[in-house]
């Protein structure tokens, strides 16, 4: 019987996560063209109503978290305690955001944990998740 190395099952791994993050990406849009999903739409756009406002935030939010938060934040609250990004240090994410390629790169790195994180308020995708750990 042959072993999988480790990096073909890291490649399945994100394969199977994009995948996941393709069906949910389809099923949303499929709910927010119906009138139950206008509401969902509605708010994510006056959230962000330009995109460069996004890119603001990141800016906003690494300077935050590198000039003003390490005199008024203890330490353990320098790294995230859940989430995606768990135990890791905050200046680094708010850093990697604000650079829009490095950003899309992370997106996909991070895409496994995206889904098994974020995708357990959907019980069918948080289903195939669980089977396919």
């Amino acid at each position: 019987m042959l072993q999988k190395d480790d990096d073909d099952e890291l490649d399945e791994n994100r394969f199977f996560a994009l995948a996941c993050y393709t069906i949910y990406g389809v099923q949303t849009e499929l709910y927010e063209t119906s009138p139950w999903g206008l509401y969902s739409f509605y708010k994510r756009t006056m959230e962000a109503p330009i995109p460069f406002e996004t890119s603001m935030s990141n800016v906003l939010n690494l300077a935050y978290w590198t000039l003003i938060a390490p005199m008024i934040v203890d330490d353990e609250e320098m790294l995230y305690d859940r989430g995606t990004y768990k135990d890791e240090d905050k200046r680094w994410i708010a850093f990697k955001k604000t650079i829009p390629l490095f950003n899309q790169y992370n997106k996909m790195f991070y895409l496994p944990k995206n889904n098994t994180y974020y995708m357990q308020q959907n019980p069918i995708l948080q289903m195939i998740v669980e089977l396919n750990k």
